[in-house]
């Protein structure tokens, strides 16, 4: 190992001998490319700020045991686990528990240049980090200074699902999720299973998109989970497989070597059969792309974050998009290629709402299914386990 140089001694108090102690003190050497790649998903735990300055860093805890990387802003945790058979990250170690200042240590790894990294922590204060070309010596905290996690449960329900179809899953109702509002349980995400059913929903009040798959689990049960944990999970899926194991109070997402584990929210979803039409005789079959442009042109003209209302004006012979805004002036803009069925109708709805669905679905083809001007209406494509609903607007632009 390179020595720690004169300089750093003097500034830090450093002695040799403390150094070359090993006594409780953590240390290991390994393959760096592998270490900074889980450091950089670990990290997406570390908050952008916190009260509590140890959610700062990371809880590096090395042993014969566990040998793992911590990051947690209290409600939801990531760990990720060193030991891996098919890629070694670790050539050696010795056993420890430290807490790292998170940014300042992968910013330091990434720009090292040599193979290997080597930690060796120094009395209770510093990690000495070095490549044996460049040295770093940097504060650290014992581990047993990390706040208790809640972590550890006794799982009451577990099941394994295709990452891709976690994916699919997450994208089409995470964005339904409310980002404001007093019912903190729509800031999630409910996770339903029934009858070998898994379900996603998500709503905002305003909005509801709900999308299902096939899973191997017979039971009953459901939880609604924060979805920044969904979102940290999606990041790593694809092509993976997703173990999820859930109690009442905590739910633990597992991709290879990487867990997410978050507390869940507690509170009830709007039944979904009560807000689904029973009867739509008026619908809209149109190209999407062709909705979504049109959608994108009438738009211009609002100004974000105040008036999103757009109208659709539909009859036996043609449909058309219509925006006003006071401020700017009108536009409108007809959908090409459109069927209708049904008698003229009109409807107002908030632009983003439709957009967002819409892109949802992802599918060529989308049917726009209305029961009257004054309820909530589906966006759907030919999939039954993929529906969106939007409440229309009750002012009209296109007057």
């Amino acid at each position: 190992m390179k020595k720690i140089s004169e300089f750093s001694k003097k500034f830090y108090q450093i002695d040799e001998a403390s150094l070359q102690s090993s006594h409780n003190k953590l240390k290991l050497v390994a393959n760096r490319s592998a270490f900074l790649k889980i450091l950089n998903s670990v990290i997406d735990g570390i908050p952008a700020k916190s009260a509590d300055p140890n959610y700062m860093n990371f809880l590096i805890t090395i042993n014969d045991e566990e040998k793992t990387i911590l990051a947690s802003d209290g409600a939801i945790t990531i760990i990720h686990s060193l030991a891996n058979d098919e890629n070694p990250v670790l050539k050696s170690y010795e056993p420890g528990t430290i807490e790292i200042p998170a940014r300042h240590f992968v910013s330091i790894i990434s720009k090292l240049e040599g193979e290997e990294v080597i930690l060796t922590q120094i009395e209770n204060s510093f990690l000495n980090i070095t490549d044996n070309y460049s040295n770093f010596n940097i504060k650290c905290s014992r581990g047993e200074e990390f706040p208790q996690l809640d972590i550890h449960f006794t799982s009451s329900h577990t099941f394994e699902i295709d990452g891709n179809d976690f994916l699919n899953l997450y994208n089409s109702t995470a964005f339904a999720v409310a980002t404001r509002g007093p019912k903190k349980h729509f800031y999630g995400v409910k996770i339903g299973v029934n009858n070998n059913i898994l379900e996603f929903v998500a709503t905002d009040s305003y909005r509801l998109a709900q999308r299902k798959v096939a899973v191997e689990n017979n039971e009953k049960f459901y939880f609604i989970a924060p979805v920044k944990a969904l979102s940290l999970v999606a990041k790593y899926c694809e092509g993976k497989k997703v173990l999820i194991s859930e109690d009442n109070n905590l739910a633990s997402f597992k991709v290879d070597n990487l867990t997410v584990i978050s507390r869940l929210y507690v509170g009830e979803f709007p039944n979904i059969d009560r807000i689904i039409p029973v009867s739509t005789p008026f619908v809209l079959n149109v190209d999407s792309k062709i909705f979504l442009n049109a959608l994108d042109r009438v738009a211009t003209i609002l100004d974000a974050g105040k008036g999103q209302c757009v109208v659709l004006k539909c009859n036996e012979d043609e449909a058309e998009l219509f925006a006003r805004s006071e401020q700017v002036g009108n536009s409108a803009d007809p959908l090409a290629g459109a069927e209708f069925e049904g008698n003229q109708f009109e409807i107002s709805f908030n632009y983003s709402y439709v957009n967002d669905a819409i892109k949802a679905l992802n599918s060529e083809k989308i049917h726009l299914c209305f029961a009257s001007e004054g309820t909530a209406f589906l966006v759907k494509n030919d999939d039954p386990n993929n529906i969106q609903i939007v409440t229309p607007l009750r002012s009209s632009a296109s007057n």
